[in-house]
């Protein structure tokens, strides 16, 4: 009975070992994020802004709804201009809108409000 349990461990070890050994032989290289320089990182310079690019904390966003719409009210107070736009869960996100210190836009929007990303 001792052997059988052994047995079925040592199975379920080189079933793990096989499956490591698939994934890792899949994976292109840097997939993990390990020891791949992000040639794309490196690439973006000046105004210009790589995907999921958060906007600083210094923009005010304030969400609120009523009978027909949901809105997201959002307010540079940066201290310089920036480019955002409102990323909406289950709606239309917003356009790209430049903003001046102080400057601010209301978007209407069905779904709920996700994040603020720059563009």
């Amino acid at each position: 009975m001792m052997m059988l349990g052994q047995l079925r461990k040592l199975c379920v070890l080189a079933f793990a070992a096989v499956v490591m050994s698939t994934v890792a032989a899949i994976a292109p290289a840097g997939a993990v994020g390990l020891d791949a320089p992000d040639e794309a990182a490196a690439e973006v310079s000046g105004s210009e802004v790589g995907p999921l690019a958060l906007a600083p904390p210094c923009v005010r966003v304030g969400t609120r709804s009523d009978f027909w719409s949901n809105y997201t009210d959002v307010t540079n107070l940066c201290g310089y201009s920036l480019r955002v736009k409102v990323i909406i869960a289950w709606g239309f996100d917003s356009p790209c809108h430049h903003l001046d210190d102080g400057d601010g836009f209301t978007h209407a929007h069905g779904g709920n409000f996700d994040r603020l990303e720059l563009c």
